[in-house]
């Protein structure tokens, strides 16, 4: 079995497109869900969801339980030295589903562009494959496919609380789902570690001062405006 990791982000669209195009070979589409991507990237998994069914490929949804409901009640938040997340809740999930579905016979297909050939390497080849490193194909390159083929670059992917989020994506959450913005706050405030760790560099309460009051320049975070998570790889 050829099964597809999908995060509903640009990498691993454009290897969904591939696939659509004959280029690659895939058997399943699994998505872990876990309750706290943005509502973009719910409605873009929803549409892909649909092309893989009119494609003949079966696309499975498979969820561990809400992170953020689990880490309010823990009274804890992912921050960048200490974080579980994606382990407990996309990889467990997936590869138990998979082994209950489909055996031990399975290589997982990744959306790993060729900037991330040098990440790609800790992983088993025996396990992983990576068709956008093996084709030479870059993170613009992605997003050119997924054009190409009709279709919209999709937002970055990941939990709307992500400690790797870039500033430029904090500035988009707060201005286009304040609700969500609120809750990360109320999510970082609530844990047990805050105001010693944080979700970010900084509280996210003081971010939002700043962008509320147009300073946000004035912050010491790095703003980069178009980067995939570095742990959720989309």
């Amino acid at each position: 079995m050829n099964v597809l990791s999908f995060g509903g982000g640009v990498d691993s669209t454009a290897l969904l497109v591939l696939t659509f195009q004959g280029k690659i070979e895939l058997n399943a589409v699994v998505f872990a869900d876990t309750g706290c991507e943005l509502p973009e990237t719910y409605n873009h998994v929803s549409f892909m969801e649909k092309l893989c069914k009119q494609n003949n490929l079966q696309f499975h949804r498979v969820s561990k339980g809400n992170l953020y409901e689990d880490n309010f009640q823990r009274k804890i938040f992912p921050y960048r030295v200490s974080r579980s997340c994606t382990d407990k809740f996309k990889i467990r999930p997936m590869h138990k589903f998979a082994k209950q579905n489909w055996g031990t016979d399975i290589i997982w297909f990744l959306g790993f562009d060729y900037g991330e050939r040098n990440r790609a390497k800790k992983y088993p080849k025996e396990i992983y494959r990576f068709p956008l490193i093996e084709m030479k194909i870059n993170r613009r390159d992605c997003k050119k496919i997924i054009k190409d083929f009709g279709l919209k670059v999709p937002v970055k992917s990941g939990c709307f609380f992500c400690p790797f989020t870039k500033v430029a994506n904090w500035k988009r959450l707060y201005l286009r789902h304040p609700d969500l913005f609120k809750k990360a706050i109320t999510l970082e405030e609530n844990g047990r570690s805050f105001p010693e760790y944080t979700i970010g560099n900084k509280p996210l309460r003081t971010l939002g001062k700043a962008i509320g009051k147009g300073q946000v320049e004035m912050c010491n975070w790095v703003d980069t405006e178009d980067e995939p998570c570095v742990y959720c790889h989309d």
